[in-house]
């Protein structure tokens, strides 16, 4: 008797978006061989940001935390509930330190997993400096068929775990790896039906969890920020990041909250139409696309 299983595609996180400014240092030498080929990116307000080389883009590994467009203006900040909701200018917000354990204030949670931004912050245009651009839903299929397209172990369904910082409570990784100091992922499950029956699928079935972790073979390092939609919720299960050009986020599902339980599966094309006054980290890329990029579906 063979045992068949279903994995139920409940995953947490995803890939959107970047903000940042001027000065850029790479290294001289590349070594293809080498692994990640790292970079550097300053904004204009001197947040120093590591960036890395993937595929024909060059992406930043850290969430933005600029409270300054870069052309220098403010970014209105400190909105009550109320006013986030109903606001049509761009505007950033701090995850709240009170709701993250480990954390003790505003400051450590903005070097943890970066400042939260609003879409109307991402529509000027203005967060990334010059030659960087917060990607477009076309960068991200990009990124992902890029990967996809040129690992032969890398597919649809695991390219999220190459991407997610290994950086997670229990991770069967070990070293490292395995750490409760943020930033950091949450323990990390996978849900799987197992029928012992394989030619009766409506027979009894019992429910299996294996451990998962990202693996960050290219240095991307994909951390659980949550969201802020006058408050905040999701760190350590959820990682979301605007797209550019529409009100769009690139996401992939998560577990609920009655499960408790994240698992990280990136998945290109899938596309949610969310609230412009919810705020998501933001990432900034550079870099020419292919010409043409390959779709699951339209937003």
């Amino acid at each position: 008797m063979n045992t068949k299983y279903y994995r139920l595609l409940l995953a947490a996180t995803a890939v959107m978006g970047l903000v940042l400014v001027p000065g850029c240092d790479k290294n001289d030498q590349k070594d293809e061989n080498a692994g990640p080929f790292y970079g550097s990116l300053t904004d204009i307000e001197g947040n120093f940001y590591k960036t890395v080389e993937i595929g024909w883009g060059e992406w930043m590994t850290e969430n933005l935390r600029t409270t300054s467009y870069n052309d220098g203006t403010p970014i209105p900040t400190g909105l009550d509930p109320a006013e986030w909701s109903n606001t049509l200018e761009g505007a950033y917000a701090v995850y709240p330190h009170e709701n993250v354990d480990g954390l003790d204030s505003d400051e450590e949670v903005v070097n943890a997993y970066g400042l939260h931004y609003n879409w109307y912050a991402v529509e000027t245009g203005k967060l990334c400096p010059p030659g960087w651009r917060v990607p477009s839903a076309e960068d991200w299929d990009g990124l992902l068929f890029y990967l996809i397209d040129n690992y032969d172990e890398i597919n649809a369904e695991n390219v999220g775990d190459f991407l997610k910082s290994c950086r997670q409570v229990d991770s069967p990784l070990g070293g490292d790896c395995n750490t409760n100091i943020h930033p950091r992922w949450n323990r990390d499950e996978k849900i799987v039906i197992v029928f012992p029956d394989e030619e009766d699928p409506h027979s009894d079935f019992e429910l299996e969890y294996s451990s998962l972790a990202g693996t960050d073979e290219f240095g991307f390092s994909a951390l659980p920020s949550g969201q802020f939609s006058g408050k905040g919720f999701g760190i350590g299960y959820k990682s979301l990041f605007w797209t550019s050009g529409s009100d769009f986020l690139f996401r992939n599902d998560y577990l609920t909250e009655r499960e408790k339980a994240p698992a990280f599966l990136l998945q290109p094309g899938l596309y949610y139409n969310i609230s412009k006054t919810t705020g998501f980290p933001t990432r900034c890329v550079r870099g020419d696309l292919p010409e043409r990029v390959p779709r699951y579906r339209e937003p």
